[in-house]
């Protein structure tokens, strides 16, 4: 009889697939992200990195004002190495912007911040690197915004690396 044929393997997940949802933020956010704050969110065209629209935080000052995927909707990988990106500009920023890489375990909550944006400038790239801890249960981003000034957010991104 002749050789069965051989099946095609099943390819392996892309670890490099963004994990977040409209994370150029084209459709309204607000099925997706959530805010925190004092600050004044919205969805905006007045500036962006990629595509048509950006999120746009106006801060008043403290307390921290903060943009976030929503909570536990993303399941970590215990002992994972993730990566998180973005892009924001920002206009009259008294303190800074930092990207926020947080972990949800089963003892609270494990957090690593980006270097900090402050002052007024073009886009800027800002990116964070941690480990999900070994009772990670989920993983998360979020932009915090300390201080006064305007925060344009876009291109997230989150990947396990």
């Amino acid at each position: 009889p002749p050789p069965a044929p051989t099946p095609a393997p099943t390819p392996a997940p892309d670890a490099q697939a963004n994990l977040l949802p409209n994370p150029g933020f084209e459709s309204d956010p607000a099925a997706d992200y959530e805010t925190s704050g004092p600050g004044t969110f919205s969805w905006a065209a007045d500036a962006f990195y990629d595509g048509a629209w950006s999120l746009k935080l106006v801060s008043n000052g403290n307390p921290v004002s903060r943009l976030l995927s929503k909570a536990r909707s993303i399941a970590a990988v215990p002992g994972a190495t993730y990566e998180a990106q973005a892009y924001l500009t920002a206009s009259e920023l008294a303190g800074q912007a930092t990207l926020v890489l947080t972990f949800w375990t089963t003892d609270g909550q494990v957090s690593t911040k980006s270097a900090p944006l402050a002052g007024t400038g073009g886009w800027t790239p800002l990116s964070v690197t941690a480990t999900a801890p070994a009772n990670a249960r989920y993983v998360g981003v979020e932009i915090r915004v300390n201080g006064a000034g305007t925060v344009w957010t876009d291109a997230l991104r989150l990947v396990q690396v």
